[in-house]
């Protein structure tokens, strides 16, 4: 019979098993101390690891490794692009709208403004 094994700090009641292994080796865990029954009396439901090693000592988990301060990943922004955010003054909207009505009519009247420019320009050239 194949019994599945839960990683410690895990509820087994919602989490999924790490992987499955025979009724022999949870109850060679169970014996060295490194894990208990999820339910003494019915041993099919699997074993989860325990916190205290058989020594009596608590495992270390490792902090975070500082890194030196130069990333030696690739920048986020392609080349030529900088990241610009949005004023604080305008209300944030989770819906992108990317032009606008007033927008674009500022944009017609400006593009229109410098052809008439350019016209004019050429004209006097």
């Amino acid at each position: 019979m194949r019994i599945p094994v839960f990683a410690r700090r895990r509820n087994p009641s919602i989490d999924k098993p790490i992987l499955r292994k025979s009724l022999a080796y949870g109850e060679e865990q169970v014996r060295s101390g490194l894990a208990a029954w999820v339910d003494s009396a019915d041993h099919s439901k699997g074993i989860i690891a325990c916190e205290m090693l058989p020594s009596g000592k608590t495992l270390q988990f490792v902090e975070t490794i500082s890194v030196s301060e130069k990333s030696l990943l690739p920048p986020l922004e392609p080349n030529g692009c900088v990241f610009d955010p949005p004023p604080t003054a305008q209300p944030t909207n989770p819906v992108v709208r990317w032009m606008t009505a007033a927008f674009a009519n500022q944009k017609s009247k400006r593009i229109r403004m410098e052809e008439t420019v350019l016209r004019r320009q050429a004209a006097t050239a």
